[in-house]
């Protein structure tokens, strides 16, 4: 897909959470995320959102409590952040996957990493297929 016909789907594709594509615009061009991952990695970690009873994250991006010290420090100077406030997640997440793609060297493992956390040795199928959903044309 051509980029100005790609840029123009995103703009038109709704997103299924409240970030406005402006927020992630800004993000990608900081960070070095391509927008296609970016927005298609939303969509895919927004369907659970507001789901606080699942272990693996919250928020828009579905950052994993777990981490949440060490996102502060890594990716938020030092700042506590709130996982449902669309800036600051969108913040944290791309900043993320940025050092994800850039430990790994391909957009591929990066989000394998992001969705399964990054010492994870084996890729289930649903992961698989969702990171493939991801990079779907590429």
């Amino acid at each position: 897909m051509k980029p100005l016909i790609l840029l123009l789907a995103i703009q038109c594709t709704p997103l299924p959470a409240a970030v406005p594509n402006q927020t992630i615009f800004h993000y990608c061009a900081e960070t070095g995320v391509p927008l296609y991952i970016a927005h298609r990695l939303l969509i895919s970690e927004s369907d659970n959102r507001n789901d606080r009873n699942n272990p693996n994250g919250w928020g828009y991006w579905q950052l994993n409590p777990k981490h949440r010290k060490e996102f502060s420090e890594r990716y938020n100077g030092s700042k506590e952040y709130n996982e449902f406030n669309e800036t600051e997640s969108t913040k944290i997440a791309l900043r993320y996957l940025a050092d994800l793609h850039e430990r790994t060297g391909t957009w591929r493992k990066a989000l394998y990493a992001y969705k399964s956390g990054p010492n994870v040795k084996r890729i289930s199928k649903r992961i698989k297929k969702s990171v493939d959903r991801i990079l779907e044309g590429v």
